[in-house]
């Protein structure tokens, strides 16, 4: 048995225990009057323990969506796997997420590209069923009696990336638009390819709403509210002024994560103590990079305009 937190009446945060390793991924899971909601089921690989929880938490019979926040492997590609328990539910994933759950072959192949052995220990996703697999709208209710969750549109992180407002409990479900989370600290996802504007863009939206708490996949809750999605958007700024100024300083990346790991403390924290698990190895340094090779991209389409 994997370890379940109850946040609110609402909402429970699974913790899927991946590998064996505690507090690396997250799922969240909202029980309503009409029904209970995963999202993000995890990798593969989690499944089972992500089923068992969910049998402890209520009927599985009752579970009607298995909603994806986007689907990188680490937070979706166990969906389709997971609907071989739970009979009564669809998958709920944004326009441009649809067919990779369909056929993954694809995102599969990109992800090995990507992060070789990690992708292996992912497990390759299942192809969903055409038919049960559903696309969110933004500003989309999802009604469960009782309690709706809120789609929110957040790209950056990803092109397809959606977060999600519990209400009445006022709980924003953030996935990776916001930042890897590590007891009160965080830095960005800004994994390759990543936008900048976009990430910024999707943090506005996110402040507005004004939550109670913010629940992290990687990994836990804040109780501060907005205030950590402020800090997550001054530290996306912090992190693009200072990479941009070293690079048009002449600073080859490996300098340049060296300076950031050396001005921000949190991001050596939580290297130090989540990169312990074996599948976020290097994970600090791919951020950091994603953010590089965003701005030399568009550094470089300026100076050749």
């Amino acid at each position: 048995m994997t370890m379940i937190h109850r946040i609110t009446d609402h909402v429970y945060m699974v913790d899927l225990e991946t590998g064996g390793y505690k507090g690396g991924i997250a799922s969240y899971v909202i029980v309503g009057e009409e029904g209970m909601a995963v999202i993000d089921t995890g990798p593969k690989c989690s499944v089972d323990n992500l089923i068992k929880d969910l049998s402890i938490i209520g009927d599985l019979k009752d579970v009607k969506y298995v909603i994806a926040t986007h689907i990188h492997l680490d937070h979706f590609g166990g969906a389709a796997t997971s609907l071989k328990s739970l009979e009564n539910a669809n998958i709920l994933v944004h326009p441009r997420g649809r067919k990779h759950l369909i056929n993954p072959e694809k995102l599969w192949m990109a992800t090995k590209k990507a992060i070789g052995d990690i992708a292996e220990f992912y497990g390759r996703p299942d192809n969903a069923p055409e038919d049960r697999v559903l696309e969110v709208k933004d500003n989309e209710e999802i009604a469960l009696g009782d309690v709706s969750i809120r789609v929110i549109y957040t790209p950056g992180h990803a092109p397809h990336h959606v977060s999600y407002y519990v209400t009445p409990d006022s709980v924003l479900i953030t996935g990776d638009s916001v930042g890897i989370y590590h007891v009160g600290m965080l830095h960005p996802v800004s994994l390759y390819p990543f936008d900048m504007e976009s990430a910024l863009r999707s943090l506005d939206k996110m402040i507005e709403v004004k939550p109670k708490y913010v629940v992290f996949s990687h990994f836990g809750m804040d109780t501060s509210g907005e205030k950590i999605l402020m800090r997550g958007k001054e530290k996306l700024i912090k992190w693009y002024e200072m990479i941009k100024d070293l690079i048009l300083s002449g600073n080859g990346f490996e300098d340049i994560y060296r300076r950031i790991l050396e001005s921000d403390a949190e991001l050596r924290k939580i290297v130090e103590n989540r990169e312990k698990i074996p599948y976020f190895k290097g994970s600090g340094k791919r951020c950091v990079f994603g953010m590089y090779m965003a701005i030399k991209e568009k550094l470089d389409t300026t100076l050749n305009a």
